[in-house]
């Protein structure tokens, strides 16, 4: 009787212990997942805060990748790129849409998450050989009357649909590329030391952008709140006035 009462015993302890791991265990999963969107509780960085693509500030602080790619609205696909494929009220619906607009107020760190040719592409799941033939032939007029256009080059990376290849292309002169994803000024911002840690950015990476985030019209309260949080990851004291 003894032996069998002990026997619970141990099997209850047992038990209580492999529950507590597991419970380490997810807990820890969590974590890791969402380590990446712990945020700071930073001030408004700007008294401007309208959304969208009026503000050259905003769309500096807040778009992964150059205009090339993006255009910043509805501009960023000609229409020729899209009637052949779907139907205008259809790409209106998606490009204004809250969910890919939400990068003007929540940073993202890929291609699919706001609108540019990538995420058009994908989401749209347009025929990339039909799609290429388009914009080669807009290309070579582009080339005869001397206005910006995607090169050959650049068409055929974003046909690859390479989105790392894509990114580390296009990726604004004020984010930063690494280990496949973008980090905005606004990442940057709003997110912890921790976080810049989890993410594989160094202070390196950070000092080389500080000339491109001074220019930036912070508020005096946005600004010494980011040169504080700067200042304690890099070691260095950092001016952004």
């Amino acid at each position: 009787m003894k032996k069998l009462i002990l026997l619970i015993l141990i099997t209850a302890f047992l038990i209580s212990l492999c529950s507590c791991n597991r419970d380490n265990i997810e807990n820890d999963t969590v974590i890791e997942n969402n380590f990446d969107y712990y945020r700071d509780d930073m001030p408004e960085p700007f008294i401007e805060t309208q959304n969208g693509g009026g503000s050259l500030q905003r769309a500096r602080f807040n778009v992964p990748t150059f205009n090339d790619l993006d255009g910043g609205g509805l501009d960023f696909i000609d229409f020729s790129y899209v009637t052949p494929f779907i139907d205008l009220n259809d790409f209106y619906s998606w490009v204004n849409s809250s969910e890919m607009n939400n990068y003007w107020s929540e940073p993202v760190t890929n291609l699919i998450e706001y609108p540019n040719m990538y995420s058009f592409i994908i989401t749209f799941n347009i025929p990339v050989n039909d799609l290429k033939e388009i914009m080669e032939h807009y290309t070579n007029l582009a080339l005869t009357v001397n206005v910006d256009h995607f090169t050959l080059e650049e068409t055929n990376l974003i046909l690859s649909l390479n989105e790392a290849k894509i990114m580390e292309y296009f990726v604004s002169d004020y984010s930063i590329y690494h280990n496949g994803r973008i980090f905005t000024p606004a990442w940057i911002y709003y997110h912890t030391l921790e976080s810049y840690k989890s993410a594989g950015i160094t202070p390196a990476m950070l000092e080389e952008k500080l000339p491109l985030y001074a220019e930036f019209n912070f508020t005096e309260e946005a600004t010494a709140a980011f040169e504080q949080k700067l200042s304690e990851f890099t070691g260095n004291a950092v001016s952004l006035r």
